[in-house]
């Protein structure tokens, strides 16, 4: 478990920064 945690967590954090990403790009809204 604390192996899959260690690799979880960064792809979390890229994940929610993406979705920060996504909002303020007015092209996603299009879509």
């Amino acid at each position: 478990m604390s192996h899959a945690g260690t690799y979880l967590k960064p792809m979390l954090i890229q994940c929610a920064l993406a979705e920060l990403k996504d909002k303020k790009c007015p092209y996603f809204k299009k879509i």
